[in-house]
């Protein structure tokens, strides 16, 4: 008797276990596509490590890829943007055969040898080939996060729970595979990888959220210290190559690399690198050698190195491979993780007496909500107040950004001001931001403008600044604004400031130059002003203003700063200003409402961050100069922005602002109207260069306790307790 055949199953449509197990979670229900979504990156752990709460997986030798499902449609992304799907058509297939046709998901492409080990060469020779040859080794898809499904955001869920569903996903094996985990064990797992000469391991919070950008949550510890370099040259004879880094400001010279680059690698790109050939370098500090030939970066090497030197390039540097899957623009300094090493100290001092919220605390806010943060930060330069024995001691303003204390890792750019060139700090990664709470500040005040171009804000802000008006009429002004800018179809933004009032924003996108923004921001505040003359007013003198809400544009300018979203404010309470959906701009909103206790669990529960398009939404300005005219025109006596766009897109204008809307310092020190709101608190606050983290005692620093970790350090302190500490 035949066996009989079971039905084959519609692979089409999500089947009923794995959906009903999606809804079971509570996740937010909200369409994720694979544009909204960015790569959970590592940091570097110093060591492998044994804790409860951790996962420890395998660093493959392969090509990192979002994936994503809709109906019949799969798309594959690298980190550098590229879609490599044609490179690999059986993991596409094999993500067309999962029971769920709606998926995003994470992880990473290999190809294993005949001894069943990763192999990046025969993973590299597959995604060179536009479609693989007949016989090429087969590519697997080792997933290790499921992000979305079946409508729903599973961001905000932890790490355990994404890999529950996830095995849910791919139990049916095949090249779609779910890496499982070491629980605790990390150390042990360690020496089997070393063992086996594999590359290392990843430690991941088992309890963790997604989290977009490089954190904590998720550590790598590398066998041999590995990074990626952009070539900017070679020798004649094609026998070493020379290589770069990004820094955001453009590319440094890190060296030259020739062992282990053998002949097959040279010949393989010898044509790329003749046909982008340059007379000159296109990285600084470049050296005068004439046996080298200069190129336009675009080829990335992987190189292995024993240790990163202070000059800025690998020591002992040994070539792997190119990498196809990496952008120039993506090799940033690889720094060892003992150089990034904050030293903590005095984590158990209370900097918020009131709330019994200390120092540590501080730090572990800022940490958590680095991933949040950090967008707004990376490539401003920055105003720190530091306030290091809590906020109502003494405080002072960081002018200037250096000293012996600034490890080499922390980023800082030289500017022009106006007595002559400062320095001051840039913040890219959760590292630098630790480094720069353990020196003592509260609070973040950043620039509109990034490094790059300085002379071009990213936005436009209207600060609606109550002072003694009621806050009931800062929400109404708030209301009027995004009609205002709904009618004008300008994008718009709005935040919290953390202590008195709210920001409303809107994206420029570097259109402008300061002096049209500022021209700009004055016409959208008359136009409020006209609108409530009874409780809103353009009026710079306080005592004028008859206790109006001050519709204040003048915070835009070259150097005028905006305390950054996330920013905890020197306030009790632990306040942080905190972006906001329009729908939450209503009677019984509080400019302090967010505080750092719940702001982290807030963004998580949120899922997107509601303020973000600030930084990349380019609004049409030519057709609003359209509509502006016609409003204007309505109304009657508003004056016009300054010129106008321009065919490039730009408003006209002059380049530099004029002295009168300047900062004092350009490098981001306030003015006497520009500067942070809480500029002027403090009596007897001072202005200083940089000094050490305050140790709190009269010894120096080599004197001072420290402690390598977020756990308290010894107390140090030679002071009673009425002395501020």
């Amino acid at each position: 008797m035949a066996a009989s055949r079971r039905p084959p199953r519609n692979r089409s449509v999500a089947t009923p276990p794995f959906r009903l197990a999606i809804e079971q979670t509570g996740a937010p229900g909200r369409e994720v596509r694979l544009a909204d979504v960015d790569f959970q990156l590592a940091s570097r752990a110093p060591r492998a490590f044994t804790r409860s709460g951790w996962w420890f997986e395998l660093k493959y030798d392969g090509y990192r890829i979002l994936a994503e499902r809709r109906g019949k449609q799969v798309r594959l992304r690298y980190r550098g943007g590229s879609d490599p799907s044609e490179q690999f058509p059986e993991v596409v297939a094999a993500l067309r055969a999962l029971p769920s046709d709606d998926f995003i998901l994470d992880g990473e492409v290999v190809v294993e040898n005949s001894e069943g080990r990763p192999s990046f060469s025969l993973l590299q020779q597959r995604a060179q080939r536009i479609r693989p040859p007949r016989g090429a080794p087969p590519a697997t898809y080792w997933t290790f996060d499921l992000l979305a499904a079946e409508g729903r955001d599973l961001r905000g869920l932890s790490l355990a729970r994404r890999r529950e569903l996830l095995r849910a996903l791919t139990a049916e094996g095949g090249r779609v595979r779910c890496v499982e985990p070491v629980e605790t064990e990390g150390e042990a797992f360690y020496e089997a990888v070393k063992q086996m000469g594999l590359e290392g391991i990843v430690a991941k919070r088992s309890d963790g959220a997604h989290h977009a950008g490089r954190g904590t949550d998720w550590q790598k510890v590398v066998i041999h210290q590995v990074g990626d370099f952009a070539v900017v040259g070679h020798t004649r004879e094609l026998t070493s190559l020379a290589l770069a880094t990004w820094d955001g400001d453009g590319f440094a010279y890190a060296g030259r690399v020739g062992s282990g680059l053998g002949p097959r690698e040279a010949s393989r790109v010898e044509k790329e690198l003749a046909a982008h050939r340059r007379p000159t370098p296109p990285c600084r500090d470049a050296p005068r050698d004439r046996d080298l030939l200069w190129v336009d970066p675009t080829l990335v090497a992987e190189v292995r190195y024993k240790d990163w030197e202070r000059g800025g390039s690998p020591r002992a540097p040994v070539f792997c491979r190119f990498r196809d899957d990496r952008r120039p623009e993506q090799c940033a300094p690889p720094w060892s993780a003992e150089e990034r090493t904050v030293n903590y100290v005095n984590l158990e001092k209370v900097w918020f007496p009131e709330d019994g919220f200390t120092k540590g605390d501080l730090i572990r806010y800022y940490q958590a909500i680095a991933p949040w943060m950090l967008p707004y930060l990376r490539d401003r330069p920055l105003m720190l107040t530091r306030f290091p024995d809590g906020i109502h001691a003494e405080s002072f303003f960081q002018k200037q950004a250096g000293g012996p204390y600034v490890p080499s890792w922390v980023r800082t750019v030289e500017m022009e001001g106006d007595e002559g060139p400062i320095r001051q700090f840039v913040c890219e990664d959760v590292e630098t931001l630790s480094f720069l709470v353990n020196l003592g500040t509260i609070p973040f005040h950043l620039w509109s403008a990034r490094v790059a171009d300085l002379e071009h804000p990213d936005w436009c802000i209207l600060d609606l600044d109550p002072k003694s008006a009621p806050f009931e009429h800062v929400i109404t002004l708030a209301i009027a604004a995004r009609a205002l800018c709904e009618e004008l179809e300008l994008p718009h933004f709005i935040k919290t400031s953390g202590s008195s009032g709210l920001h409303v924003l809107v994206p420029l996108e570097r259109q402008l130059d300061h002096v049209a923004a500022i021209s700009f921001g004055q016409v959208l505040a008359e136009a409020l002003v006209q609108q409530h003359p009874d409780i809103a007013t353009t009026e710079r003198v306080v005592r004028a203003r008859r206790s109006k809400v001050y519709v204040d544009y003048l915070q835009n300018g070259r150097g005028k700063l905006l305390v950054a979203p996330f920013s905890a404010r020197p306030l009790p309470g632990v306040p942080v200003s905190m972006p906001l959906r329009w729908d939450e701009v209503k009677p019984g909103l509080s400019p302090r409402q967010f505080t750092a206790l719940d702001a982290p669990a807030r963004m998580e529960r949120l899922g997107a961050d509601p303020f973000v398009g600030v930084l990349g939404e380019a609004p049409d300005l030519v057709g609003v100069l359209s509509r502006l005219q016609s409003y204007l025109e309505k109304r009657g006596n508003l004056r016009a922005p300054v010129g106008g766009p321009t065919r490039t897109g730009r408003w006209g204008g002059p380049r530099k602002s004029s002295g009168g809307n300047r900062s004092r310092v350009r490098g981001g020190a306030p003015s006497t109207e520009g500067g942070p709101p809480d500029a002027t608190r403090a009596q007897g606050r001072r202005s200083s260069g940089l000094s050490p983290p305050h140790q709190g005692d009269a010894r120096g620093p080599a004197q001072g306790r420290r402690s390598s970790g977020l756990s308290p350090p010894h107390q140090g302190d030679a002071r009673g307790p009425a002395q501020g500490r």
